[in-house]
């Protein structure tokens, strides 16, 4: 609120002959009332903040298309809360199931971008057809665009890094920070890290193993 009347505040006052006298009674009146309607509660510019979607609400809007693989069930806002297997909503993340396969949802965000990335994984093993990763952004009322192909390395790109070609891997979402592990699948030893920065994930150079 304080950036808006900064800058409506700002047109008035430096506006300079090319504003007319008529439009400058239109901005003052549009300021003006704008300004009564805050103190009176009529809008309230901090809604934006107080509305900011969790990891939960990015979850819960999720398309249905994530919730199973082979038989489409009855899937609605309930359906979806009891597939919840473990939630750290002050970290961004959730465990969960997608047709009895593990499915693990995790939020990145970049506050000086306002940028707001969902990473949905699921895993059900090596070969098998139903294993899903995506990063997604939500833009509301339902609409989701796929990200991945944008903002995440290639697939050779990943077996590059990794030398070892041939090795089966999957991804582990971070319950906690912001970097995505590759773990090798049958062992689960991590072989490299992936994290998020500006926007973008990126290859962690140097030896992550362990």
């Amino acid at each position: 609120m304080k950036l808006l009347i900064f800058r409506i505040t700002h047109i008035l006052n430096f506006a300079g002959p090319n504003m007319t006298s008529r439009l400058k009674e239109i901005t003052g009146f549009i300021f003006a009332f704008f300004l009564v309607a805050c103190l009176a509660g009529i809008i309230n510019p901090a809604n934006a903040e107080e509305k900011k979607m969790s990891v939960l609400d990015y979850y819960l809007a999720l398309p249905d298309e994530y919730f199973y693989c082979e038989t489409k069930p009855s899937i609605s806002k309930s359906f979806k809360e009891k597939q919840i297997k473990k939630k750290n909503l002050r970290n961004g993340y959730i465990l969960s199931k997608s047709e009895e396969y593990p499915m693990e949802v995790a939020l990145f965000t970049d506050s000086y971008l306002m940028l707001d990335i969902i990473a949905v994984n699921v895993k059900c093993g090596e070969g098998c057809m139903c294993n899903r990763f995506a990063l997604l952004s939500y833009s509301g009322n339902g609409r989701w665009s796929e990200m991945t192909a944008n903002i995440f390395p290639k697939q050779e790109e990943i077996e590059k890094a990794l030398k070892n070609k041939g090795a089966a891997y999957e991804y582990v979402l971070p319950e906690v920070g912001t970097t995505i592990r590759i773990v090798d699948s049958a062992s689960k030893r991590q072989l490299l890290e992936i994290y998020f920065s500006g926007g973008y994930f990126l290859i962690k150079e140097g030896p992550a193993k362990k």
